[in-house]
């Protein structure tokens, strides 16, 4: 390429010319050195060369920059971007699934793709997530089994079975029914993503609009309805949509990627000056180059001069290219300089339920409003407590029978959290209710210090106080007495014989027992639990009830009388040595005479 002021350009012909006008150090540029170096070049009668045109597209973006107020940057360290595919589907990792305004709305978001839910599984961690992002996540590098995929939400460290992914059922009829647009929208957009991945582009689009006539604002499916319209080869539809894409997209870091594919569209159209203005709007809202910027801008160039050369007919024309060039950097400057951030009216921001009915999160085993809700594997959701007495008598979904395991006393199952919080917003009146409820249960096992109290009774064998009573507990009722004593913090219950003549329905076990403290447990594979307890103080029943299967009585503490006279404590005395002989008589022991 011959040059106005003879000096042959070659693989750094740009950086030649360059050092050679300025006569200063190599490397040091400033902002009028770059501008009078982009105006003094000629065309020659072939145009630019690739290497050219790169050196030329790396000046073009450095000085964009320098206008812009962003620092220089070095071509040898440019970081290749993501490819341009991949822009609709590569959101942002682990943004909040729930996030309540203060407007009273809410925004349920899968934890991976970042969107309203589409066919829910819940984690035993109780994170949600749209099936189809859980079952094509990347493994984690801890987790080796192929089967196995860890939780997508920072910090989290579940494992889960990918034979074990099924659609929270309740949740995605909640979903359906309370926010009817929002369901209609996402499930057209997925249907629209799966055929443009299988190359169904007239059907991908047909989706894609329905879900966009639903929700215009939503700058992820214009991108993706974009990309469907170029395979068509429906370019003018395909940049519209970037267009509009550009205009709503409100992350900093894609809007980049949004003007770098909207200026690939517009170079394919032959709009070369449109398109070199989107790569440097783009390169100035990065703040630095990068591969891809630079070869299509490159390509840009490249086509310039030679519709330059086609249209002069001429050899060369002084400064022209660089004239030509320098209003597209003014324009990339000011474009981004108007950029303003504009709150989202998408259909899926600020949720707001249609008709929320308390009816629709009854707890299928208490026909209550759900309490603490935690999801089977099989997708089923309870109440935590409900659950595990429902467990205390079969191992198994009390809706489907799938198999299902006991957690121990040790291990409590996380909430599901995007339940738990719907509750908590829309029906907040009915789940404090609720809630007080559950925690007048519990409070009936607390308050067994005072002088008379409530305590559950099991009736099985004599203790006596101080001595150890180990325990196996296998009947239903009394593993939900158990787990109440723990739950409420107590740790302790009444241990009573069973009455040998029952003089009523009611006298099923005698007057007096001994309170229990529970010190380990631990749980069987069927379900049962090893009780290690020992004995703590006497009480007398003053009043009996039934509570869920097991017995409750209002008992009274017996406190044994201290002994002041020398008289009584020697009679007392000779009780106990009497009663210690014929113990140790009738165990073959000798007795205290004879020792």
């Amino acid at each position: 390429m011959a040059t106005g002021h003879g000096v042959q350009s070659g693989e750094t012909g740009y950086t030649e010319l360059f050092n050679a006008r300025r006569g200063v150090k190599r490397g040091v540029e400033t902002e009028e050195d770059r501008l009078s170096l982009l105006l003094s070049p000629d065309i020659g009668s072939s145009g630019l060369g690739k290497a050219d045109a790169r050196e030329l597209a790396e000046m073009m973006m450095q000085l964009a920059l320098s206008q812009a107020g962003k620092p220089s940057f070095s071509t040898s360290s440019r970081v290749p971007l993501v490819t341009l595919e991949a822009v609709s589907s590569a959101t942002a990792v682990a943004r909040s699934r729930v996030e309540v305004s203060s407007a009273g709305a809410v925004s349920a978001n899968c934890a991976l793709c970042s969107r309203f839910f589409y066919e829910p599984v819940t984690a035993a961690c109780g994170h949600t997530f749209c099936l189809s992002c859980l079952s094509s996540s990347s493994r984690s590098e801890q987790v080796k089994d192929d089967k196995k995929i860890a939780c997508g939400v920072l910090g989290c460290g579940e494992v889960i079975d990918s034979n074990e992914l099924h659609v929270n059922n309740a949740l995605a009829d909640l979903l359906r029914k309370w926010f009817p647009e929002q369901a209609d929208c996402m499930s057209q957009w997925r249907k629209g993503e799966e055929l443009l991945k299988q190359d169904k582009c007239e059907a991908a689009v047909d989706s894609l609009s329905s879900a966009i006539s639903r929700d215009a604002q939503n700058w992820e499916i214009r991108c993706c309805r974009s990309r469907a319209f170029s395979q068509l080869g429906r370019l003018q539809e395909s940049l519209a949509d970037a267009k509009k894409y550009c205009q709503l997209c409100p992350s900093h870091s894609e809007l980049v990627d949004a003007h770098l594919y909207r200026a690939g569209l517009e170079y394919r159209l032959g709009t070369v000056y449109e398109s070199a203005t989107s790569v440097l709007h783009s390169v100035i809202l990065k703040g630095s180059s990068w591969q891809d910027a630079s070869d299509l801008l490159s390509s840009i160039l490249v086509k310039l001069s030679m519709d330059m050369v086609r249209e002069r007919r001429t050899a060369a024309i002084d400064g022209e290219l660089g004239r030509r060039l320098q209003p597209l950097i003014q324009q990339a400057v000011s474009a981004v300089g108007k950029k303003s951030c504009v709150l989202s009216s998408s259909l899926f921001a600020n949720l707001k339920a249609v008709e929320p009915s308390v009816n629709d999160m009854d707890c299928p085993l208490c026909c209550r409003l759900l309490y603490q809700p935690v999801t089977t594997r099989c997708g089923h959701m309870f109440c935590r407590s409900c659950l595990d007495r429902a467990l205390d008598h079969r191992l198994s979904c009390p809706c489907c029978r799938h198999d299902l395991e006991q957690p121990g006393f040790d291990q409590v199952q996380p909430v599901t959290e995007i339940a738990e919080k719907i509750l908590k917003l829309f029906l907040s009146e009915d789940y404090t209710k609720r809630e007080e409820e559950y925690k007048e249960e519990i409070q009936l096992l607390r308050g067994v210090n005072t002088q008379t109290c409530k305590l559950p009774i099991f009736v099985c064998t004599l203790c006596f106080p101080t001595t150890p009573c180990p325990l196996r507990v296998h009947e239903p009722r009394y593993r939900l007495m158990l787990r109440r004593c723990l739950q409420s913090g107590t740790r302790q219950f009444g241990m009573c014989l069973p009455q040998q003549e029952q003089s009523s329905q009611d006298q099923i076990y005698v007057n007096y027992g001994t309170l229990l403290q529970i010190g380990n447990v631990s749980t069987e594979k069927d379900g049962s639990f090893n009780v290690a307890a020992f004995g703590s103080r006497r009480f007398k029943v003053l009043d009996r009830d039934l509570q869920d299967g097991y017995s409750v009585s209002v008992v009274e503490w017996i406190d044994d009388d201290v002994l002041t006279d020398d008289a009584e404590k020697e009679e007392l005395k000779k009780h106990h040595d009497a009663v210690y002989d014929l113990a140790k008589l009738f165990l073959g022991q000798p007795s205290l005479q004879q020792v």
